[in-house]
């Protein structure tokens, strides 16, 4: 982990890392991102993504991806 990975949304591709993962079934899962300088957690419930701790609006939608990307790319 801390390793920088990226994520198109729209036309704006955004770099992140993943500081931390938390993990208990398929419908619920816990990641601790850094984007765009700030720290933040994005928590899963069912199919959807929620950023917990985001500034900005954007990051909303944002969060929704990259939950999604690393969703697919660890296979939970």
């Amino acid at each position: 982990m801390g390793q920088v990975l990226r994520v198109t949304v729209g036309q704006a591709e955004h770099a992140f890392k993943l500081l931390g993962m938390n993990i208990t079934d398929r419908e619920k899962a816990e990641l601790e991102i850094e984007l765009s300088g700030e720290t933040f957690k994005i928590i899963r419930e069912g199919r959807s993504w929620i950023a917990v701790g985001a500034t900005s609006s954007s990051h909303e939608e944002i969060a929704e991806s990259i939950g999604k990307a690393l969703a697919l790319r660890y296979r939970f």
